[in-house]
């Protein structure tokens, strides 16, 4: 058996009982199976079938109570109900006959069957002659052939449905006792399965057990003496399976420890003799580094320096050029401004040149009224003398001319208002002249100092175009500069980090070095460990 492996003698040891034990299940299941249909057919054939005949007997006997309640009847209508009656127990006997006949199940309960259907269409048939005697109020006979031959035909046929009674719980007992027979069986041949079972199920245990205790004991001790530091011990063969194959790693295994314990205790001694010139080495890249720790942390310090004057001075371009731009908006401002300002005294030199046309009018407006001031006045001291003449007319005319003179004194009166209102309106004129010629003297001073004030806005304006590029050409420079002080700040940031980043490193590699000299010595110290250690094994 050492040449079977042995997952197919576990699984053989296994799968022996797990099919002895399916077997049992299967004929346990077979078993139940057939116990339950006993069970099956005596709750629904044998029961029920005996539960229909005493309903059958049950309704025959109603009918013959209806008959006898139809042969003493006298009335007509108890008559009809009677007939009613029995028509309907009848319709009742024949569907509990069809129930039955669905569940009749031997050629004996057959034949019985027929021989019922017989018997009682043999006593319908005297029921027809008995009713149609009792309906013709023949009493007595109708009586008479009721206790006679409708009895026997009715006890005949009562017979015979309480033969299929029996015959029906016959069956029924018949079943329930080879039920009882099935269970008993099954009850025997179970314990002989599972006594089987338990034999297989040991039998194989201890041959399997016997066959792996004996390998395993081997490969147990040799492993024992190895666990000792004996590495020359050897395991004999034991077979191609899983603890033959074990027995030859294990051998195999034996002979590479061998082997590399012999090279383990070189490599300890040259490990040794390299850790100390190791440790000498870090000792003197240790200090080395220190130094270079020093100098990159003097470079990082000015670098720091250096970058917060070019982010100061980029700070400063960065403000200059906001200031240049605030003040480039402003020169733009004002010049929007003063062109506005000399659009306006444009405008205004227009207003007083319209203004000096209107005066100069005014003033020959004034002449003409002037001129037409004095006709008024010629015409009134006319109108006076004229009215001074007829005012002596009328003197002389005496009482006829009273009312002539009385006119001419209005005229004369009017007159001479009008020649007043002539010589004050000659002297608003001349004032209004001597006016418009001050107005028109203003309106030339006024044009003089609009032209002066243009020619003074267009040489603001060409200043404020000079000062607008001036302040254009210092806000590029403060451009440039904030941007190369930018991009210095931001280069000198870069080397910073790199800086920062290298003092990391050599912070790293003198720790590393500081570890790796410790390493070194705990590499020696390891190292005569292990010879020690080593020197245990038998090689």
């Amino acid at each position: 058996m050492r040449n079977i492996k042995i997952g197919v003698l576990l699984f053989g040891g296994f799968t022996i009982p797990v099919i002895a034990l399916l077997g049992l299940v299967w004929i346990s299941i077979t078993q139940m199976g057939t116990i339950n249909n006993q069970s099956t057919i005596i709750s629904t054939n044998w029961l029920p079938s005996v539960q229909l005949i005493e309903r059958i007997n049950t309704q025959t006997a109603d009918l013959r109570n209806v008959e006898s309640v139809h042969i003493i009847s006298t009335d007509a209508a108890q008559i009809k109900q009677a007939d009613q009656s029995i028509q309907n127990i009848k319709s009742e006997v024949n569907e509990t006959l069809s129930a039955y006949e669905k569940l009749v199940s031997s050629d004996e309960e057959s034949l019985m069957l027929q021989e019922f259907k017989k018997k009682y269409d043999n006593y319908l048939n005297i029921q027809k002659s008995l009713l149609a005697l009792s309906e013709q109020n023949k009493n007595q006979e109708a009586k008479d052939l009721f206790l006679g031959t409708s009895r026997d035909a009715y006890r005949k046929y009562s017979d015979v449905l309480l033969k299929l009674s029996d015959l029906n719980e016959l069956s029924a007992t018949k079943a329930s006792e080879y039920g009882d027979i099935l269970y008993d069986e099954s009850i025997s041949l179970m314990m002989w399965v599972v006594v089987a079972v338990i034999i297989i199920v040991i039998f194989t245990g201890v041959l399997i057990a016997k066959n792996l205790t004996s390998s395993i004991k081997q490969v147990q001790d040799a492993m024992t003496k190895m666990a000792d530091g004996d590495l020359t011990t050897r395991i004999d063969h034991l077979g191609k399976n899983e603890l033959g194959v074990l027995a030859e790693s294990y051998n195999k295994t034996a002979s590479n420890l061998s082997n590399l314990t012999s090279q383990l205790v070189s490599v300890a001694n040259n490990v040794a003799g390299s850790s100390e010139t190791l440790a000498s080495a870090m000792n003197q890249a240790d200090h080395n580094s220190q130094n270079m720790l020093s100098q990159v942390e003097q470079i990082a310090t000015a670098l720091n320096e250096m970058s917060s004057t070019a982010l100061e001075m980029s700070q400063n371009a960065a403000n200059a050029e906001t200031a240049a731009n605030e003040a480039i908006t402003n020169v733009e401002i004002g010049n929007k401004s003063l062109i506005k300002s000399n659009d306006i005294s444009l405008k205004i030199g227009e207003s007083i040149t319209e203004a000096t046309k209107l005066v100069n009018q005014l003033k020959e407006y004034s002449t003409e009224i002037g001129a037409v001031i004095e006709v008024i006045n010629s015409i009134s001291e006319q109108t006076n003398l004229l009215a001074l003449n007829a005012a002596i007319e009328a003197a002389r005319a005496g009482e006829a001319g009273r009312g002539f003179a009385v006119v001419a004194d209005e005229v004369r009166s009017l007159a001479a208002k009008t020649q007043q209102s002539t010589i004050d309106i000659q002297e608003i004129i001349t004032k209004l002249q001597t006016q418009a010629e001050k107005a028109d003297q203003f309106m030339k001073s006024n044009t003089k100092l609009i032209d002066d004030s243009q020619q003074v806005a267009n040489s603001v304006q060409e200043a404020f175009k000079g000062i607008t590029e001036s302040v254009n050409t210092i806000s590029d420079v403060n451009s440039m500069v904030a941007t190369a002080a930018s991009e210095q700040s931001s280069v000198t940031e870069d080397i910073s980090s790199n800086i920062a980043l290298t003092v990391d490193i050599v912070n790293q590699n003198v720790l590393g070095i500081a570890e790796s000299t410790n390493a070194s010595r705990a590499l020696a110290q390891e190292s005569e460990n292990q010879k020690k250690l080593l020197s245990v094994f038998r090689v």
